[in-house]
C-alpha cells in the first residue's frame, strides 16, 4: 500500500511539474503553489518518528513489567500502517499489543502519559 502510494504522489509531482502547470508559473500569473504530502511519501520520516517515541519513553522511563517500552524498526512498520496518529499509535501499544497493560494505573493517569509522551516526542 506505501509503494502504490508513493507512485501515485510521485506521479502526480511529475504531473503538476508538466509544461501545462510550469508555463502559466513561467508567466508569472501564479504567485503560490500547494504541495500536498503525507508522512513518508515524499521523505521518509517514520524511522525518526520512531526514534522520537522512542526517546520520549526513555526520557519518562517507560516501563511495562520491568521491562522499558521500546518499539522495534519491525514493529513500528506494522504500528505505522495500522494506526494513525501518534496519541492513537500510543493506546493501541498499550491497549492491544501489551493487552492492557500499562504504566499507568488509572485512566486519567494513563491521559496524562500519553499527553506527556506526546509533548516530548514532538
Amino acid at each position: 500500500a506505501r509503494t502504490s502510494v508513493r507512485i501515485f504522489m510521485f506521479s502526480l509531482l511529475l504531473l503538476c511539474l508538466s509544461e501545462a502547470f510550469v508555463s502559466p508559473l513561467a508567466a508569472g500569473s501564479f504567485e503560490a503553489a500547494l504541495l500536498f504530502d503525507c508522512d513518508g511519501v515524499l521523505v521518509e520520516t517514520e524511522e525518526l518518528h520512531r526514534k522520537s517515541y522512542n526517546a520520549a519513553f526513555e526520557a519518562l522511563d517507560v516501563r511495562v513489567a520491568g521491562a522499558p517500552v521500546r518499539w522495534s524498526v519491525e514493529y513500528y512498520d506494522v504500528l505505522q500502517n495500522t494506526v494513525g496518529g501518534g496519541k492513537p499509535k500510543m493506546r493501541y501499544h498499550f491497549d492491544e499489543t501489551l493487552r492492557g497493560e500499562w504504566p499507568a494505573e488509572d485512566d486519567q493517569d494513563r491521559v496524562r502519559l500519553v499527553d506527556d509522551l506526546q509533548a516530548l516526542k514532538t
